[in-house]
């Protein structure tokens, strides 16, 4: 069977693997966050094993070269990625959307390639090795092209599909990585065969949708404010760079281990995105809105507490997992899983950002904790060294999740003004008037997406 034939089966007719027992319909939004978060914990698991044997097998200065290249990977994609994957997770509120995903689709493969080709071209400038170079660059492909289905699938409310999805391609970019142990080649070609493995995969799941694409112009249109904020998340990775130019190889290879190898850590935030955005966005009633918003706060922030008196743990697990040559990187994997723990709290503001159509605020916050943290890797490992480098993960979350409660006060207190306006008006008005006027912009938005697509 042809790979797109396959593809196409898998994405438009995944009733095979929708879960039917009557426990399934007693609380779906739990549910899924339930299935969620265990298959993408799974997922995530699988990605940490990747990244460790790579760390273990390559060394810190090799891991943190390639660390750094993969954090490029990910600020250029944000940057030509133009806030499809986060756009995506709405597409609940688009009616004809199986051309505005093919649109999407072909953006992102498009984008992705050209990150490649600039990730080899950078490796080229400052000396890199080639295959380090070719392994990185075909593994960011893979994480682009991979969230953006992920974004589409849990937009469309297909959260067990995704799940299947997900699974399969961290198998098969775990497998002949960890076929090193058998094989003793070099570590990136493991790698590079993995990824590949993976890309077959997921250009499969990306030629399926077979729809006439939409109008890029309308889509990019009604992206802009999704835009801004995956791009200022993605610039959070330019941290390792900063790292490297601050204290030099080996300890950005140390704090690279932390910052990679710590993504099993944001699975239940990950989970949330993908599970309540769809969620949130599909409930009309605003009471109704805050109420699951309250909910999911307080879940990220059960959650959060126990990272944080999991972290002196988490630290000495990952120093016994990566070898002596990172034992004096406990402090930061300490930090990055406190960091993580704020993260997540976080997550949650902008979990309901994006729900009200308000994705310019919550790239405001993003931004504002981001030049926070960068600015402090830069000047305060200058100046104390790796110190100052242990506490930027607990800086930079700390200042983005401070922007999120202003943002969220501030929000509030203008619609208490607005409700006291409206009730002093003697004549009838459109309600629409009372939404914040971002909000009215996404909206207009949508509705030009929908006529485009029509």
């Amino acid at each position: 069977m042809r790979p797109m034939r396959l593809g196409r089966m898998l994405l438009l007719r995944p009733a095979s693997l929708r879960l039917s027992a009557p426990c399934c319909r007693l609380n779906p939004v739990k549910l899924k966050l339930l299935f969620r978060i265990g298959s993408a914990g799974f997922a995530s698991l699988m990605q940490a094993a990747t990244l460790l044997l790579v760390a273990r097998f390559a060394g810190p200065e090799d891991f943190g070269a390639f660390g750094q290249l993969i954090s490029i990977g990910y600020v250029a994609g944000g940057i030509l990625g133009m806030g499809m994957s986060a756009r995506a997770l709405r597409l609940a509120s688009v009616d004809a959307w199986r051309p505005v995903a093919t649109t999407m689709m072909l953006l992102r493969v498009m984008t992705s390639l050209g990150v490649s080709g600039l990730l080899i071209a950078f490796a080229l400038l400052v000396g890199d090795d080639v295959a380090l170079a070719t392994a990185a660059s075909l593994f960011i492909i893979g994480e682009l092209v991979g969230e953006l289905i992920q974004g589409i699938l849990a937009g469309r409310n297909r959260q067990y599909f995704a799940s299947f999805i997900l699974l399969l391609h961290r198998i098969l970019v775990l497998t002949p990585v960890a076929l090193h142990l058998v094989w003793q080649t070099e570590i990136w070609l493991h790698l590079m065969v993995g990824a590949a493995l993976g890309l077959v995969l997921l250009f499969s799941i990306a030629a399926a949708s077979g729809a006439r694409p939409s109008s890029p112009l309308e889509l990019l249109r009604s992206s802009l404010g999704f835009w801004f904020a995956s791009t200022v998340t993605s610039a959070g990775q330019l941290d390792i760079s900063f790292v490297r130019l601050a204290v030099g190889d080996v300890a950005t290879g140390l704090y690279s281990a932390g910052s990679r190898i710590g993504t099993p850590l944001n699975v239940v935030t990950n989970a949330v995105l993908n599970v309540y955005v769809p969620a949130m966005s599909a409930q009309r009633d605003e009471g109704e809105r805050l109420r699951t918003f309250r909910r999911l706060r307080t879940l990220s922030l059960a959650y959060s507490t126990l990272l944080v008196i999991a972290s002196p743990g988490v630290g000495f697990a990952l120093v016994a997992i990566l070898g002596e040559d990172y034992s004096s990187g406990w402090p930061l994997y300490v930090t990055v899983t406190c960091g993580a723990a704020l993260s997540g709290v976080s997550q949650s503001y902008k979990s309901l950002c994006y729900a009200e159509d308000r994705p310019f605020a919550a790239g405001r916050s993003i931004l504002l904790g981001t030049l926070i943290g960068l600015v402090w890797i830069l000047v305060g490992g200058a100046v104390f060294g790796f110190p100052a480098i242990v506490l930027a993960p607990l800086v930079m979350q700390g200042a983005i999740l401070l922007a999120f409660l202003v943002d969220r006060a501030r929000n509030r207190a203008w619609a208490g003004r607005q409700y006291f306006v409206d009730a002093d008006s003697d004549s009838d008005h459109d309600l629409t008037a009372a939404e914040p006027p971002e909000r009215q912009a996404q909206e207009r938005a949508d509705k030009a997406v929908n006529s485009s697509a029509d």
